[in-house]
């Protein structure tokens, strides 16, 4: 477990804390799945490639009580939902990643899983192809930075979230 500030007793969120040899590849696919046999039953499968940024989204989605997979492209993203599909019951995809942008691993998300809700996060989410998503079955969009309270509402169907017009 990471060590957190003295007088502390769990994570500060907006802070990242990396082990000291954590390795986070832009792909293939890693062992950062935080799958264990007492998991809790909801797995969110979280896609983005920024180590820090994934490492605070992933403390934010246990925190909040659901399983996190984490892929760092979309050839790991589509790999987790081949392997585990079943236990995968949301997904938060960034739209930004190395390997193929985010609306085309949503088409193939829905090709594989065709009720997944799938929820983009964007810096932009006015941005057309994030709008596009959305009005296409995307099940929302959350802005980056987001807070863990619009993540909460995100995972108990509380979106479509920060989907304003243009």
């Amino acid at each position: 477990m990471d060590q957190w500030p003295e007088n502390h007793t769990e994570p500060i969120l907006g802070e990242t804390r990396l082990p000291e040899n954590r390795n986070f590849p832009a792909c293939p696919p890693s062992d950062r799945c935080t799958d264990t046999p007492n998991a809790p039953a909801k797995v969110v499968l979280l896609i983005e490639d920024e180590a820090s940024v994934a490492d605070t989204q992933q403390q934010m989605v246990e925190r909040i009580g659901w399983q996190v997979l984490i892929a760092a492209c979309g050839q790991e993203a589509l790999a987790y939902l081949h392997e585990k599909n079943r236990k995968i019951c949301m997904v938060l995809m960034d739209m930004d990643l190395p390997d193929i942008h985010g609306s085309q691993l949503f088409k193939k998300i829905r090709s594989i899983r065709p009720g997944l809700k799938v929820v983009v996060c964007s810096g932009d989410t006015r941005a057309d192809d994030v709008q596009e998503l959305v009005a296409g079955g995307a099940h929302g969009c959350l802005q980056k930075p987001f807070g863990i309270k619009q993540l909460q509402m995100a995972l108990s169907d509380g979106v479509p979230l920060e989907t304003e017009s243009a």
